[in-house]
């Protein structure tokens, strides 16, 4: 019976997640994009590797961010993709600059922190 109730739960979460439109689409590219959309997430690869994730920031200021992929270099942060296409970025993006955004981008959709510190 836990068996059931365990394939109903992740059935409604499954449903749940596409059921909500995510607000950021995945587009993988082999370039920097020449103008970056609003609501995409660019996964680049100028090697055999993804190296660069772009977007722009979920807070309206039309700013441009730029994440590292490389392990080598810091800070560095690491992304999924689901079964369904959506792109989800690990850590939290906090910008120190302009707008001071603080988010997380899970399965397309962006959850905002909250700020316990002002820099």
């Amino acid at each position: 019976m836990s068996q059931i109730s365990n394939y109903v739960r992740k059935l409604i979460y499954l449903v749940g997640e596409l059921w909500f439109s995510p607000q950021y689409a995945l587009q993988e590219e082999k370039e920097f994009p020449t103008q970056v959309k609003n609501g995409v997430v660019y996964i680049i690869s100028e090697g055999p590797e993804p190296d660069t994730i772009i977007f722009k920031c979920p807070c309206g200021c039309d700013e441009v961010i730029y994440l590292n992929l490389l392990k080598d270099t810091w800070p560095c942060w690491d992304f999924k993709i689901s079964w369904f296409g959506l792109v989800s970025i690990l850590p939290s993006v906090r910008r120190k600059v302009r707008c001071k955004s603080h988010f997380y981008l899970t399965s397309g959709r962006v959850k905002n922190c909250s700020n316990f510190f002002d820099y």
